[in-house]
């Protein structure tokens, strides 16, 4: 169909046997038509939709004097993957030519001409075949996450789309290319660890999807990267470096030995308790430590002894 704000825009091009001289008119459906100029000098108006299908190329002279034509004049012609290599035969209700061709993948298939114009003839088979198998991995967890990453990003259809594609969350160019993407992803993840045990996981979570910014991790160790992760800060000696040890709640539930949730309502609970105490508090209940006895926290492979801190310590994000 031409345009709908411009109809010259197509003044000059050449379908066929036909040169588009002028806009003529538009029919009740938005249709386009065109005066043509056929090669046999008659001038005639034609549907700019058929001469893009390939269903018009002349004025009428074609049909009535292409039984009369050489069939081998299209020799050599090549239409997307095929090349007219020789004249096949005629067929069918209107004696339409026949060729024989070869695919750029060297299989021969025979086709009609009017078949290979209007691209309904593009290769001997082999095209749909690449188009639907680009890969082979289809059915493969890693294609599934890849999958899964795009529809996060791109498909508002779904709901995990508020989190990803609404806020700006995009995949660089080199994994989104329509037809190496997949690879070239593929390629990445299996040279950064990849297996089918472990999750993509964004190491800024207000990044995109690219190398530089993803890593394969277990979903244990995604739930910690998660953007509304609550922090909470044991406070140190001023002079450690850092001074503070800032882990969430399932972390410290699983250096204290109690549930998240019991630690989780301790802190949002305390009054005038200081965050330390509180963890101190909850690591003597979760390894049965008594009130009288010294306390040492084993935490992150070191042993810290009961730390009298007054001043307040706090979550981070408080």
């Amino acid at each position: 169909m031409g345009s709908k704000f411009d109809p010259n825009v197509h003044v000059g091009e050449r379908h066929g046997m036909l040169t588009i001289l002028a806009f003529d008119h538009y029919n009740a459906s938005r249709n386009s038509f065109y005066l043509c100029h056929c090669d046999c000098c008659v001038e005639k108006v034609v549907s700019y939709s058929l001469m893009m299908s390939g269903r018009a190329v002349s004025c009428g002279c074609y049909r009535r004097t292409r039984n009369l034509m050489d069939p081998n004049i299209h020799i050599g012609e090549t239409y997307n993957r095929l090349t007219i290599i020789a004249f096949s035969h005629r067929g069918g209700k209107r004696n339409e030519v026949y060729y024989k061709c070869k695919c750029i993948c060297g299989n021969e298939r025979t086709a009609r001409y009017t078949d290979l114009r209007s691209g309904a003839a593009k290769s001997c088979g082999c095209y749909l075949h690449d188009k639907l198998t680009k890969h082979g991995m289809t059915n493969t967890r890693i294609y599934y996450t890849y999958r899964n990453m795009l529809n996060r990003c791109y498909n508002s259809h779904i709901k995990e789309f508020v989190w990803y594609g609404a806020r700006g969350i995009r995949i660089c160019d080199e994994w989104l290319d329509p037809d190496i993407g997949f690879i070239n992803f593929y390629n990445w993840a299996m040279s950064h660890g990849y297996t089918d045990e472990l999750t993509i996981d964004r190491i800024d979570n207000d990044g995109n999807y690219e190398p530089s910014n993803c890593r394969w991790v277990t979903r244990k160790e995604q739930l910690h990267n998660r953007r509304n992760n609550v922090y909470v800060a044991y406070l140190l000696n001023k002079k450690s470096n850092p001074p503070y040890l800032v882990y969430d709640y399932s972390e410290w539930a699983k250096i204290t030995g109690v549930s998240s949730n019991m630690l989780r309502g301790r802190v949002i609970n305390r009054r005038e308790k200081t965050i330390n105490g509180i963890i101190e508090e909850c690591y003597r209940i979760g390894h049965h430590i008594p009130d009288d006895q010294p306390l040492e926290m084993e935490i992150n492979n070191s042993m810290i002894k009961h730390n009298h801190i007054d001043k307040f310590s706090r979550s981070i994000h408080d």
